[in-house]
């Protein structure tokens, strides 16, 4: 596997697809071009088209809609939308601002990209995809779990605090089903995610203004990073044992270790037998790589907004680290399909590499808080 990313050639995999569906179309003139079909050469010309407009339309779309979203610099996205709000730019952007502006590009990511949030889809072709909804899962997961620590912790100085109430607006919007298809009176899934981020952007407009007397804050504190850190370190977790399951596999049962005194509600058996359904397999991996995605860039803007304490902390190298680890499980996959072969076998595993990189950035993340904590 290479360490570096490599430019993707587009015209060269366009081509090809071009190639494929001209021989598709010259295969069905062919077929439906019979002089005893009724009506004649026309009928096969329709049918042609029928097919054209039925299979190939559809498929073109779904690979269209299926393409990864590319990787954004956080502090020229913050910029750019401060410049887009109105606020001026004064060289310094506001604390806080760069990490909350990167969970609202996630968000216009998921709302504004080609074909729009494709989870809650009943038609085709976006109700026969399955990997960019998992891809979709794994940004809202991050932008839900950002978006309360936002609320709870990092605009709050203790926990007698009143909340802001723009992020207690969009906190719970965030949080909405994530297949909510809108008619009528139904609200649709897409419509309260743009209602949280109408939310989120009214606080950062109060943000950008915060020296002028705009009542908004954002605490740059240790213990308000290490408490986000905890829930980024249990997602991250889930996600390497998951990935590892692809492949049935035995787990020594150590819920209570160091804890002689412990107990627990049921019993549990010493040994267990873990593994992802087949058929949940890819859509994991794919849940996983959204969520690299998403957190990539919101720590990120973390290290840019909370680089004074990470440094007096000496933790900024295991902040590098994490986001090292979580940019190589972006890289571009050159196999069309998740493979998952056998661990030591003739074809790839996606799920073992993508849990390898989950489980060394959750090891990073373990170190990070430890620093913070302590360093």
């Amino acid at each position: 596997m290479t360490t570096k990313d490599e430019p993707i050639d587009w015209g060269e995999r366009l081509n090809r697809l071009l190639d494929f569906l001209q021989e598709i179309y010259a295969r069905a003139r062919r077929l439906f071009s019979f002089q005893w079909m009724p009506g004649g050469a026309w009928t096969g010309y329709l049918a042609g088209g029928v097919l054209t407009l039925g299979l190939v339309i559809p498929f073109l779309l779904s690979l269209w809609w299926g393409i990864q979203p590319g990787r954004f610099n956080v502090v020229e996205n913050a910029r750019q939308l401060a410049a887009e709000r109105g606020h001026p730019d004064t060289g310094e952007l506001t604390p806080g601002y760069v990490s909350v502006a990167a969970l609202d590009q996630l968000t216009s990511f998921l709302l504004d990209k080609p074909g729009g949030y494709l989870h809650n889809d009943i038609l085709p072709p976006g109700m026969l995809m399955d990997n960019m909804p998992s891809f979709e899962r794994g940004v809202v997961i991050q932008i839900r779990d950002f978006a309360e620590a936002l609320r709870d912790d990092m605009t709050r100085s203790q926990t007698q605090s009143r909340e802001d109430p723009d992020l207690a607006m969009a906190d719970p919007q965030f949080s909405f089903d994530f297949n909510k298809w809108g008619v009528l009176f139904i609200t649709s899934t897409e419509h309260e995610y743009r209602k949280g981020q109408e939310a989120l952007r009214a606080y950062l407009d109060r943000l950008a203004e915060a020296e002028n007397g705009a009542e908004a804050q954002f605490y740059v504190r240790a213990d308000n990073l290490r408490d986000w850190l905890k829930t980024v370190e249990m997602r991250l977790g889930d996600y390497a044992q998951q990935l590892a399951a692809a492949r049935t596999e035995i787990r020594v049962q150590r819920n209570l270790e160091r804890e002689p005194a412990g107990t627990k509600a049921k019993h549990e058996p010493s040994n267990e037998v873990i593994a992802t359904p087949w058929m949940e397999v890819d859509n994991v991996w794919w849940e996983a790589r959204g969520a690299s995605y998403g957190l990539l860039h919101l720590l990120k803007g973390i290290r840019h907004d909370f680089r004074p304490v990470l440094k007096d902390k000496n933790a900024l190298p295991s902040m590098n680290h994490v986001i090292r680890e979580l940019r190589m499980a972006l890289h571009e996959k050159d196999a069309w399909m998740v493979l998952n072969g056998e661990p030591f076998g003739l074809l790839a595993n996606h799920s073992m590499t993508m849990s390898s990189y989950m489980a060394r950035a959750n090891a990073a993340v373990i170190d990070l808080r430890n620093l913070l904590e302590q360093g």
